[in-house]
């Protein structure tokens, strides 16, 4: 969980620095970790997919964001 944790931080900062398609590749390794851990049901999953599909959006990638 700690890894995934790190990811998400990492890709929070990305975020705030307009890095988003790094904080993408980052919250996405933070999504495959916690789908691991805790399945598709968890809280941290769930904010995971929502930090993708935020990310894909600020990348004008809406249609691929969709699904998250």
């Amino acid at each position: 969980k700690d890894t995934a944790t790190t990811y998400y931080s990492i890709g929070t900062i990305q975020s705030k620095l307009a890095r988003n398609a790094e904080a993408l590749e980052s919250y996405q390794k933070a999504l495959e970790i916690y789908k691991k851990i805790f399945g598709e049901e968890h809280k941290d999953t769930a904010t995971s997919y929502d930090c993708v599909a935020t990310s894909l959006t600020k990348l004008g990638r809406d249609h691929e964001a969709m699904p998250y």
